[in-house]
């Protein structure tokens, strides 16, 4: 992610590493546009809380080190499906890159360790315990979001997996959920100074 300083306007398109005929591809659909917008929004999100830049508040202590095996786990997920032939390990990280996320929420409200273990992989119950801490956090989002995840502990032994693309909406609604908490840690928002073209 970019560091600024002072007053700027922030250009999604620019904050990559796409060719200018995936760019002009990408910019020909409106619905695919809107993903690529809410997906940035959702890692910048993420990233400013990690790194307390551009005026989000830092993210409480006792959060930081879910946070960040959170931010291992995502990175490793986007790296895996845009260089490795086979992306089922994608799956697992972002599953578990979500559920960090959300523990290190329950975790900045004062959850031990022990208390984290008791959620186990279930995200629908760490979601609830989020918005029963944080009223900002987007429940309503997030919940259907995590309806069309993958079980973690079903999908680790399953010979059936998602296809490639599919991988990919997997990973962007962690990297949602991620940014998600995110927002409510630190009360940040994005989208008034973004520029689309």
């Amino acid at each position: 992610m970019p560091l600024f300083f002072g007053s700027v306007r922030i250009y999604p398109f620019k904050c990559n590493d796409l060719t200018p005929q995936q760019k002009e591809w990408l910019a020909s659909d409106p619905e695919q546009v809107e993903t690529y917008v809410s997906t940035f929004c959702d890692i910048y999100h993420f990233s400013a809380s990690l790194y307390s830049f551009d005026g989000y508040e830092e993210s409480p202590k006792s959060a930081k080190y879910l946070l960040g095996l959170a931010a291992y786990q995502l990175q490793g997920t986007s790296a895996t499906l845009c260089a490795a032939f086979d992306g089922r390990g994608a799956i697992k990280s972002s599953l578990v890159g979500a559920e960090l996320a959300l523990k290190a929420a329950l975790a900045s409200d004062g959850a031990s360790d022990r208390d984290l273990k008791k959620y186990g992989h279930d995200l629908r119950r760490l979601v609830k315990a989020v918005r029963n801490v944080y009223r900002k956090f987007k429940m309503a989002s997030v919940n259907t979001r995590v309806g069309l995840l993958p079980n973690l502990v079903d999908n680790r032994y399953s010979a059936e997996q998602p296809s490639r693309m599919e991988t990919g909406d997997i990973v962007m609604i962690s990297q949602h959920i991620a940014g998600a908490v995110a927002q409510a840690l630190t009360g940040g928002s994005l989208r008034a100074r973004l520029q689309i073209n």
